[in-house]
């Protein structure tokens, strides 16, 4: 399970896109921030950069997998312009991915509190929320996502409800509400497109694939391998179903090719166990 998280976070980070910053704070609050890690810069230091050149080496930082260095980072943006929510929400995703989701969580309800209409925010809370077991809690901010993307059709916007919307799918299908996660999956399918269908797509084969109804996962799986072919457990969930319907060759060859692609290696004969289990556990 924790690869499909994985796979979900990265789409999450897509949905944040690089974000522009607003208005800087005013210079009371520049003087009030406070850093979750500490800078070995002294504090005449920090003010000879903006907060905005801090925020875009953070982003930088983040991009290059240096995720110590890019919190730190914003963190030195943050005590510049403590009132600005793209700083937060930014940092919060850079600690999910260092796995610190209750301060993550801390970063999410406070650009919340300073934007109640970033759709982000709730999606990006609602995984964090997730990976704590608080799985009403990450229903509910998948909720508000999809609800409040609606209220301002703009690009990021319509990104992030399709990403609250395979996340909450993806939830669905682990708590055991198969054909309501697959119905969650079509609506997000009704109005998403690329670089997101494919993953939708994937998302609702497995969901199908639990169901039992191997023709329409078959269906879902090759709409999302046509648009991207690398993908391991799209590979792996379509093999399965090829096992059920008596097509071994296709099978083999779809088995080989996701163990190629994947860290871990299976046997093609254990494969519907492994698959389930990565879907289905936590």
């Amino acid at each position: 399970m924790k690869n499909v998280l994985q796979f979900l976070l990265i789409l999450l980070v897509l949905a944040l896109g690089n974000g522009i910053p607003g208005a800087a704070a005013n210079e009371q609050g520049r003087q009030s921030g406070e850093s979750l890690y500490t800078d070995s810069q002294t504090g005449s230091e920090r003010q000879e950069q903006t907060a905005n050149e801090w925020y875009l080496n953070a982003m930088r930082l983040k991009r290059e997998r240096d995720f110590e260095g890019a919190i730190r980072e914003f963190s030195n943006a943050i005590s510049m312009e403590p009132e600005e929510p793209i700083y937060y929400l930014n940092r919060g995703v850079t600690l999910s991915f260092l796995e610190q989701f209750e301060q993550a969580i801390d970063d999410f309800d406070r650009t919340l509190e300073l934007d109640p209409g970033f759709v982000s925010a709730y999606t990006a809370r609602g995984a964090a929320r997730r990976r704590t077991s608080d799985l009403e809690g990450a229903l509910a901010d998948f909720d508000l996502a999809i609800s409040v993307s609606h209220t301002d059709e703009k690009v990021e916007n319509a990104i992030a409800r399709s990403s609250a919307y395979l996340h909450r799918g993806s939830l669905l299908l682990r708590l055991g509400r198969t054909e309501e996660a697959i119905q969650q999956l079509d609506e997000a399918l009704s109005e998403s497109t690329f670089p997101l269908l494919y993953m939708l797509h994937t998302v609702k084969g497995h969901a199908l694939l639990v169901a039992g109804r191997n023709n329409e996962a078959i269906a879902a799986y090759d709409a999302s391998i046509e648009t991207i072919s690398e993908q391991p457990m799209a590979l792996m969930g379509r093999a399965v179903v090829r096992y059920r319907l008596g097509e071994q060759e296709e099978g083999d060859a779809d088995c080989l090719k996701a163990n190629q692609l994947s860290d871990e290696s299976v046997l093609c004969d254990d494969l519907e166990d492994f698959v389930l289990r990565v879907l289905l556990e936590e």
